[in-house]
Parts: C-alpha cells; structure tokens; sequence
C-alpha cells in the first residue's frame, strides 16, 4: 500500500455503540460484547457521529484494497501464505 492507514483490531462493543448512537439495537446483550444487528447504514451513521465527537474525518470503513492488505498481513505473494 502507498498511503499508511490504521484498521480497528477489535469489534465496536455495545458500550461504545451506546454512547455514540444513544441506543444498542443488540439482540445479545452484555456491555463488552460486539454490537450486532446493525446495517451498512448504521455502520455509516456511527462513523458520521464518531467523526463528529472527535472533530475528525479519520474514521471510515476500510476499502476493498486496504481489507485484503491487512487479511494478507502485508504480504506479496499470490496467497497470503507464501
């Protein structure tokens, strides 16, 4: 990759959900467990009011390109296990 980017190493949890969004849409409840039952959209909502809090534009899904970089662990070869 040419330009350095961060990818979260774990999943939003429902506490932090809950204080960005003001609800938790979880069907499994518990504080530290991953927030689930969400949308592509509410995924972007959640990004827009992240931003939003930090008075920052960093926060965003990653692309296609940066999601195989970082499941091929950096990587060259054709599979991501030489």
């Amino acid at each position: 990759m040419k330009n350095p980017f961060y990818l979260g190493k774990y999943p939003v949890t429902q506490k932090h959900w809950t204080v960005v969004m003001g609800s938790n849409p979880s069907r499994f409840k518990g504080d530290n467990l991953p927030v689930e039952s969400i949308s592509w959209n509410d995924v972007q909502e959640f990004i827009a009011r992240l931003n939003e809090i930090e008075g920052t534009e960093r926060y965003c899904l990653p692309s296609e390109a940066e999601w195989e970089y970082a499941c091929r662990a950096g990587t060259t070869t054709r599979y991501s296990f030489g």
